[in-house]
């Protein structure tokens, strides 16, 4: 795995970690 994609699967890691909160935060409304 080059070094240049390290951030690029962090973020996309964020972003699913985020939406999926973001879904549970609308499940318990």
């Amino acid at each position: 795995m080059s070094p240049g994609l390290l951030p690029v699967s962090a973020h996309r890691v964020e972003r699913s970690e985020r939406f999926r909160k973001g879904l549970a935060a609308i499940d318990n409304n």
